[in-house]
């Protein structure tokens, strides 16, 4: 359970990421840092990945439930 910022309490799944992912996200944000864009230009590329990032680990996370639902119930 996870405090929100309205003082209500939630579940929430937090997602662990690995090395890899982090390196990854750095090796793009230094790349990011020496593209000639404006400031909000940077922004909504920024936004549009972390949107993108956020759906893929979103539909990752409900197919390995919904597998994983089918596994137990073959068991």
């Amino acid at each position: 359970m996870i405090e929100t910022a309205w003082g209500d309490w939630d579940i929430a799944i937090q997602i662990e990421r690995t090395e890899q992912m982090i390196a990854a996200a750095h090796e793009l944000s230094n790349y990011i840092k020496e593209l000639p864009l404006t400031a909000e230009q940077n922004n909504m590329l920024i936004s549009m990945m972390v949107k993108q990032v956020q759906e893929a680990e979103r539909g990752a996370f409900a197919h390995g439930f919904k597998w994983g639902m089918e596994y137990a119930s073959n068991e």
